[in-house]
């Protein structure tokens, strides 16, 4: 199967958005991504060190707002600036900084940073149940705890499981919360990476069709509702239900050159809007493998690349990666492993697509013989030590595990 998805570890998108000197990600309408709250006051703790910082835009430019981040929920942000407080909409938003954080969300911070997931995962939960945290920032960490369970995966693909447990308790504490979109995307990764396909279609279509050509609800960003709808069809197709897939790309590509008409030509999202929509354009392959297909699915990718000179880079190695698993799946094993090789040695910045593509590489090689089991170990490592929050690792783990 090919996995065509937009890289939606929620640390992967437009604009940045920051706790501390970490770096949170987040999409324009959705980059201040913390929780609602009540009230304006805040523990000494809270109040220690530097304030807080909302960075709103005024036409092309930017300027920070500095105090204490009160609240900031689907319908905005809200900043007590010591006099007044000042409210600033989702599309006024770039980006919010929130200073003013416990200690154990500054230890989660820092075991994230050195890769000890599991201890991050625990100190960022012991930060959402801290009382001296404000409500914001309770969130944040809540759903940092969230993400943290899913990089575990790449170790132990039973902790997807906990990673859905968390992503589903933010949603449920949180329906309001600015980060809330991306919070349900990352529902439907853990939940595919947990074995639930059929659950993750059903929800990250969902979110999918909360936008309705360029149009969204309050505090969704359109990339955000187009990256789920994309996700949502690898997870029909990995439910065994490529009826349900073709339907799903078929409207994401009937949908996404609106959308893209409708922005401005410098706008952040562009790219990857026009790379979802060439993604979504290979749908036809991936239903044409996912129902056994497999000559003619080998079939449309060599005439899409023949096609693809106006093609993005993502686009065009996805293309090839559909070629390749189409290659493998004919049984012809050598000149599989020649295009898996390529694409893992040219995609760049899409780690699904580099995990797919170093997955194949490695079932190639197997099915290659000839000393191709030390290179698959070699491609199965690499998956687990860096890319173990994509969609491959699972598989990567199992047969990493039964060499």
């Amino acid at each position: 199967m090919i996995i065509q998805r937009s890289t939606v570890s929620v640390a992967l998108a437009l604009t940045a958005l920051t706790v501390g000197t970490t770096t949170y990600f987040a999409t324009p309408a959705s980059a201040a991504s913390f929780s609602v709250a009540s009230s304006a006051s805040a523990t000494s703790a809270q109040l220690s060190g530097r304030p807080d910082q909302v960075f709103v835009r005024e036409r092309r430019n930017v300027r920070p707002v500095t105090g204490v981040v009160i609240s900031a929920d689907l319908s905005g942000v809200v900043i007590d600036v010591g006099d007044r407080e000042r409210r600033f909409s989702p599309d006024e938003v770039v980006r919010v900084s929130l200073n003013q954080v416990p200690d154990s969300f500054k230890e989660g911070r820092a075991r994230a940073e050195s890769g000890d997931f599991e201890n991050a995962a625990a100190a960022f939960a012991a930060a959402a149940d801290d009382s001296d945290a404000s409500p914001v920032v309770a969130a944040v960490a809540r759903l940092r705890a969230a993400q943290s369970l899913l990089r575990l995966t790449a170790t132990d693909p039973g902790r997807a499981s906990d990673a859905v447990a968390a992503a589903q308790r933010f949603v449920s504490s949180h329906p309001n919360h600015r980060d809330l979109p991306e919070a349900r995307l990352l529902l439907g990764r853990a939940q595919l990476l947990a074995g639930d396909a059929s659950g993750a279609a059903n929800n990250l279509e969902a979110l999918f069709r909360e936008a309705q050509g360029s149009t969204v609800p309050e505090g969704y960003d359109v990339l955000t509702c187009y990256r789920a709808g994309l996700l949502a069809a690898d997870a029909a197709v990995a439910a065994d239900d490529a009826a349900r897939a073709e339907t799903l790309f078929a409207a994401l590509d009937s949908a996404l050159p609106g959308v893209i008409s409708d922005l401005e030509a410098d706008d952040p999202r562009l790219p990857e809007l026009q790379n979802l929509r060439g993604l979504a354009q290979l749908g036809e392959g991936v239903t044409l493998l996912a129902r056994g297909r497999s000559t003619q699915a080998r079939s449309f990718f060599q005439t899409r690349l023949e096609v693809a000179e106006g093609a993005t880079e993502t686009v065009r190695a996805a293309t090839r990666l559909g070629l390749a698993q189409s290659l493998l799946a004919l049984e012809q094993s050598r000149q599989a492993q020649i295009e898996f090789a390529g694409v893992s040695a040219t995609v760049f910045g899409d780690r699904d697509l580099l995990a797919d593509a170093l997955l194949g590489l490695a079932e190639a090689s197997l099915a290659a013989g000839s000393g191709g089991r030390e290179q698959a170990r070699a491609c199965l490592e690499q998956i687990q030590r860096e890319l173990g929050d994509t969609l491959a690792a699972p598989a990567a783990h199992t047969l990493l595990r039964d060499l």
